[in-house]
């Protein structure tokens, strides 16, 4: 199951120093599907399936 992260604003990473902020953002990154919530994950692939008819579309 995904986590709900907390947003950093930009005033808040205008604060942090440059290693802070690498650290911020890679704490960030989804590094599996796990990682990412079945909303988000369900859009994603609606999006992808709907792209590649698409593109088979415009191949035939």
């Amino acid at each position: 199951m995904a986590q709900v992260r907390r947003t950093i604003t930009a005033a808040e990473m205008d604060k942090l120093s440059p290693q802070e902020r690498a650290d911020a953002i890679e704490a960030g990154r989804a590094r599996s599907w796990d990682d990412v919530g079945d909303v988000f994950k369900a859009d994603v692939l609606a999006t992808a399936s709907e792209l590649g008819a698409q593109r088979r579309a415009r191949r035939d």
